[in-house]
């Protein structure tokens, strides 16, 4: 939920009221056996497996280990948990993977991870001769039942938009959407994506208008937002009047 009430935040101050309802339940992990020797970086693509970076003891002697980061936002999340200032913050995993396989040949790596990814960075980074320990530290559990406060938004017609930063919170929207039969209670808002890829999650005669970042990130998104309606679910993330 902290990246829901941060966003959230921000859409308040923009003047718009926030609905957080996420789509996904993060559970960590037991973590499994480390080499008990160190490494020369921590490769950490989401802000959950920073989360359990910072509260894991079984990780506890790598907190000062080098980490290499995506986004602003897990760089920030990083101090604020105490651990060291990432050197390497890339916009996205593909920026990671390319700054990791031009400076990094050589070194010893550890990917904290989530049990689903989008991309097999350990995989391609491995072709490129990189050596990677990868660690699986959670997974996020799609919701099976819509939370009773969307429910009750969407029943009164209080939300004009939805955000989506995932294919797989868009997907997991539209699964209960259509389990509660509420389409229609969907026709009359616009669909905000953080990129065309995730739109295509979407039926095309589920939204009344669609609108996509023009590069994936989240300051993007919000330039997309009309001048004041909007409400947030997590990474799903819906606009409210």
């Amino acid at each position: 939920m902290a990246m829901a009430a941060e966003t959230a935040e921000k859409l308040q101050a923009l003047g718009h009221e926030a609905l957080p309802a996420p789509m996904l339940d993060i559970v960590a992990r037991p973590v499994g056996d480390l080499p008990a020797d160190t490494f020369d970086a921590i490769i950490l693509t989401s802000r959950n497996a920073l989360e359990v970076l910072a509260q894991s003891e079984t990780l506890a002697r790598y907190r000062l280990t080098p980490l290499l980061v995506v986004g602003e936002r897990s760089a920030r999340r990083a101090l604020e948990l105490g651990l060291p200032k990432p050197v390497e913050i890339a916009n996205d995993v593909a920026g990671l993977i390319a700054a990791i396989a031009g400076d990094y040949r050589g070194k010893r790596l550890l990917y904290l991870r989530g049990a689903d990814i989008t991309q097999d960075l350990a995989g391609i980074l491995g072709r490129e001769g990189l050596r990677i320990e990868e660690q699986i530290v959670y997974e996020a559990v799609a919701r099976t039942i819509m939370a009773p406060a969307m429910r009750q938004a969407l029943n009164n017609e209080k939300i004009d938009g939805v955000l989506f930063y995932s294919t797989r919170t868009a997907e997991i929207f539209v699964r209960l959407i259509e389990q509660e039969d509420q389409k229609s209670l969907c026709r009359p808002m616009i669909a905000y994506c953080l990129s065309s890829h995730i739109s295509t999650k979407l039926p095309l005669d589920m939204f009344g208008g669609l609108r996509i970042a023009p590069h994936a990130s989240e300051a993007a998104l919000l330039a997309l937002l009309p001048q004041a309606h909007l409400s947030s679910n997590g990474e799903t993330k819906g606009e409210k009047r």
